[in-house]
């Protein structure tokens, strides 16, 4: 009987072992060669991966899918005596074969030897899939994050160099408006007192717009001290940092039992402080009330806060974490409209994700997510 004929009666053994039609089914292309390197079994989705039918390989050598410039080849261990070497070019993991017009293939391979009746070794059994699309935009995904990183490095410094130099040249153009202010008010009528004022008034506000913008820029760049932090403490310490404005408008805040967490203390202080100081500033007509509580989602924390404030129209709910983009709902209310993007920026740091859910005239809630380990814990 010839090679290929010794091949097809080999590939004929297999069909009585296994079910041909159920490994057809298969999604991932099913391959078996022999010591020699025949292909002396080729499923369907071998076919559909690789261009070739099946009539086309069946005792060819395994060479003519493989990319043999890219593969070392293994061997089995050599004190088993159940081991054979494994032909050369086709490991276990991630290799490069090639289709039958000539494309290149990325390959997630599982190789595995099986054995006859007698102990003795009868051919390799490979189960491929082919990620060739996958690794593809993975390789895109990456060079996108790395230029993104990248762009957001230069905008970070970009930003701390702008509001360092920006500083000075505004606070002299302040600190004279408030110099003729006092020297000359008398002697000016009333419309020369109302443009000086616009003046003082926009010298400061754009003063107090640069320092949140320089914060905005600091904000999660600082060297960051990862440890176990339990975020009740954390949220403890930022209601007592607010303890003059809760008990002005007799505010009403709420806490859950919170998790233990990896993180930056002072950061998440701040991040926490800024989400309930938001809360108590887009407050209604009644007290302000805001609950903060916690649940474990799958591997993550997702803490939330729940306000019954003045709530945040659909336009605004993509807008509120950009700096100084302030929804409809701030006209009436100071503040730069940095506070949320400090936040997203610090728990960004930390490996987490913010949002918003809200309707207006109907409060706000607001979840931040954190990486769930196994000293994370309620």
């Amino acid at each position: 009987m010839s090679e290929r004929g010794d091949s097809i009666h080999a590939g004929n053994v297999i069909n009585q072992i296994v079910n041909e039609q159920f490994i057809d089914q298969i999604h991932d292309a099913v391959i078996a060669y022999d010591a020699a390197q025949r292909i002396i079994f080729w499923n369907r989705s071998a076919e559909h991966l690789y261009g070739w039918d099946r009539d086309d390989v069946l005792g060819h050598s395994i060479d003519l899918i493989t990319d043999l410039d890219t593969h070392s080849g293994t061997s089995g261990d050599s004190s088993n005596p159940r081991a054979e070497l494994r032909p050369a070019g086709t490991p276990d993991g991630e290799v490069r074969h090639r289709h039958r017009n000539g494309s290149a293939l990325v390959i997630q391979s599982r190789i595995v030897p099986r054995y006859g009746n007698d102990g003795k070794f009868f051919c390799w059994v490979a189960i491929n899939r082919d990620i060739t699309m996958h690794r593809a935009l993975q390789i895109k995904l990456n060079a996108h994050t790395t230029e993104l990183e990248r762009s957001n490095a230069e905008l970070d410094n970009f930003a701390r160099i702008a509001s360092h130099d920006l500083r000075e040249p505004l606070r002299m153009v302040g600190s004279y408006a408030r110099l003729l202010d006092r020297r000359y008010r008398g002697q000016l009528d009333e419309a020369g007192g109302e443009f000086l004022d616009f003046i003082i008034d926009g010298a400061e506000r754009m003063s107090t717009m640069i320092r949140d913008l320089l914060a905005v820029a600091r904000a999660g760049s600082e060297p960051a001290e990862m440890k176990p932090v339990t975020l009740n403490d954390v949220v403890n310490d930022a209601v007592k940092d607010l303890e003059v404005a809760i008990r002005e408008c007799n505010a009403e805040i709420i806490v859950g039992s919170l998790p233990t967490v990896m993180g930056d203390r002072t950061q998440l202080r701040r991040a926490f402080q800024n989400l309930i100081e938001n809360a108590l500033k887009f407050r209604g007509e009644q007290a302000p009330q805001v609950e903060i509580t916690a649940e474990r989602v799958t591997d993550i924390w997702q803490v939330s806060l729940s306000d019954n404030g003045l709530g945040i129209s659909p336009a605004d709910l993509n807008r509120i974490f950009i700096p100084n983009a302030r929804g409809s709902q701030s006209a009436e209310i100071s503040g730069s409209g940095t506070g949320l993007a400090v936040v997203r920026k610090i728990i960004s740091g930390h490996g987490g994700r913010i949002w918003a859910e809200s309707a207006e005239g109907q409060g706000s809630t607001f979840h931040v997510t954190f990486p769930a380990g196994e000293q994370e814990t309620l």
